[in-house]
């Protein structure tokens, strides 16, 4: 804490911050002051990242901080909107964020572990929800890989045409599903080279191998088409419809389960997430998160510096921040230091589900996720990618095509982000100009 003391300034400011679901909440806040008074903060809750970041670039908005999503840090400081707060940075308090949750903090152009254009706040390592009642009444085994997986899907929708073993939609929700999910065969986007150049990788094998996998159960009809977070999507999960979500991060337990299908309590567990059969070692993905940021020329560097720590990374603001409104850590020493995350949830059939979480976060790897969340590409790829998807689903084209097609249309759109696209020895690069 006195470390974060030399941050505050000796007279009183107020910053301004822009706050994603309008978190963090008053009460976390409020916590804050209790220790900082000197820094006040003047809250704008928000929701549209992209309408945010054309008003930081033309000057239009003028914000301190900001609370956005971890995919758009990388866009944001290639573009020179972020402060690198390396210098303040308080080692012991960060000490505990797994080296992977940092590719983001970097930028896309820094060295991870030195250059802090944010500091993580929430992470969504992922694990497998299933309808344990469902399994049960066929008999079935809960899958452990994805190959086993595939094969439950034939079986219950054999069993019931009515059930399925997920959904899938034509939105940018099942983008950002399968880019959590090439995070397990080291795909991605784009691979981070320094210097502001990136690896575009879009059309790579890791990458057809996931999307030949659910292309073949979308043609062989084993997923409900629909959108996820729609009225049909509500009732179909009510009815049991749906088996499980093998995309359940860790905002799903509160959140959507808990929080949208309070009736089905006691029927949903958890498992670990699904492994390829060819994994050389245990493996999950991370889906969603969001970091704090410190806007370039803000009225006041170290004082945001001091807030975007003390409230992602502060055992008191960890703890409130789950209770309001159930924002799961990013810090790992946090996660086995409080006893919150880990009691049962009755939900979960009294399951002690912060242990299945716990391993997640710590299963995820930075050569895993740079292409991810370490590139600045990420809004233009989940714009992109819904229409293509369909096309295929369609059958207008085979799924073999769906990422040369995606390349396609991504590369004019980096070329209007201000980059250079080349081709060298068989690598499409694309260079910050």
């Amino acid at each position: 804490m006195e470390k974060l003391k030399e941050l505050e300034p000796s007279s009183p400011v107020t910053l301004r911050l822009w706050a994603l679901s309008d978190v963090p909440m008053d009460p976390v806040i409020e916590a804050f002051n209790k220790y900082f008074p000197n820094v006040k903060i003047d809250k704008t809750a928000g929701s549209g990242e992209q309408e945010l970041f054309a008003k930081l670039k033309t000057g239009a908005e003028v914000f301190d901080l900001l609370r956005v999503q971890l995919y758009n840090i990388p866009t944001y400081a290639t573009q020179g909107l972020l402060e690198d707060i390396g210098p303040y940075i308080v080692p012991e308090l960060v000490d505990g964020i797994p080296d992977w949750g940092l590719a983001n903090v970097a930028g896309g152009i820094g060295e991870i572990g030195k250059n802090w254009y944010a500091v993580p706040q929430d992470f969504g390592p992922c694990v497998h929800a299933y309808r344990k009642d469902i399994f049960d009444k066929y008999n079935l085994p809960v899958p452990k890989t994805w190959e086993e997986y595939a094969a439950a899907a034939n079986m219950l929708h054999a069993a019931d045409s009515n059930l399925y073993i997920t959904n899938f939609d034509f939105t940018g929700f099942s983008a950002q599903a399968l880019g959590a999910y090439m995070q397990q065969v080291k795909g991605g986007v784009a691979l981070p080279l320094g210097g502001g150049k990136f690896e575009l990788i879009v059309d790579c094998p890791a990458n057809r191998k996931v999307i030949n996998y659910w292309g073949n159960l979308i043609d062989n009809e084993l997923l409900l088409i629909t959108p996820a977070w729609s009225d049909d999507w509500i009732k179909a999960v009510k009815e049991g419809m749906i088996a499980s979500f093998p995309w359940a991060a860790a905002w799903v337990p509160g959140f959507v389960l808990k929080g949208v299908f309070p009736e089905l309590a006691g029927k949903w567990r958890l498992a670990d997430a699904l492994q390829w059969k060819d994994s050389p070692r245990f493996v999950s993905f991370n889906f969603g998160g969001s970091c704090l940021a410190v806007v370039k020329g803000a009225k006041d560097v170290k004082a945001a510096a001091l807030f975007a720590q003390w409230i992602t990374q502060a055992p008191e603001a960890v703890e409130l921040s789950w209770k309001y409104p159930g924002i799961w850590p990013s810090n790992v020493k946090r996660l086995k230091e409080l006893a919150v995350f880990r009691e049962p949830w009755d939900y979960f059939g009294g399951q002690v589900i912060g242990d299945l979480y716990i391993k997640a976060q710590e299963n995820i790897f930075p050569e895993n996720v740079l292409a991810v969340y370490g590139q600045p590409f990420w809004q233009i790829y989940v714009t992109q990618f819904p229409e293509i998807l369909s096309g295929a689903a369609q059958g207008k084209y085979p799924w073999d095509e769906v990422l040369p097609k995606l390349l396609d249309a991504m590369i004019p759109q980096i070329e209007d982000a201000g980059f250079e696209v080349t081709e060298k020895n068989g690598k499409i690069i694309a260079s910050y100009v």
